[in-house]
C-alpha cells in the first residue's frame, strides 16, 4: 500500500479449496481493469 498510494488494495483470505490444492504460504493476486 505504501508503494502505490493512489491504487486501492484489498486483502482477504483464500478459501480452503485453494489452500488444499496450493499448500501453505500461497499468495493470490487478482487484477480488475476498469475504464478511466
Amino acid at each position: 500500500r505504501e508503494a502505490m498510494p493512489g491504487v486501492p488494495v484489498n486483502m482477504t483470505r483464500l478459501g480452503p479449496v485453494l489452500g488444499v490444492h496450493t499448500g501453505p504460504g500461497v499468495l493470490g493476486v487478482g487484477v480488475l481493469e476498469g475504464e478511466e
